[in-house]
């Protein structure tokens, strides 16, 4: 009897002459020297406190030549607004301009 051609379920391959070796790594062999020390995480800590502090005293300072630069809700509600008004025009337009083409 023929073995058949297909083979359902796990298929082990039946290759002889190739052998599989599996390379054991070093336990220290991803240890680099590229970790940072404890000194320059301080400055880089030290830096990103002063960049915060910079930009807070800005902050203060714009604040203060203008109490309304930060104040983006009002500004948002007025472009709705103007929105809100140019539907209104187009659309009493649009109104006007069709009464005025049906009664002949």
């Amino acid at each position: 009897m023929a073995f058949p051609t297909k083979q359902y379920g796990l298929v082990l391959s039946q290759r002889k002459g190739l052998s599989k070796t599996v390379q054991k790594h070093s336990v220290f062999e991803d240890d680099s020297d590229d970790e940072t020390t404890v000194g320059e995480s301080l400055q880089k800590e030290a830096v990103k406190k002063k960049m915060m502090k910079q930009t807070r005293l800005e902050m203060h300072k714009a604040l203060q030549e203008d109490s309304t630069v930060y104040d983006y809700d009002a500004v948002y509600d007025d472009i709705q607004k103007q929105r809100i008004d140019n539907k209104k025009k187009c659309w009493e337009v649009l109104t006007k301009s069709q009464n005025t083409s049906t009664s002949y």
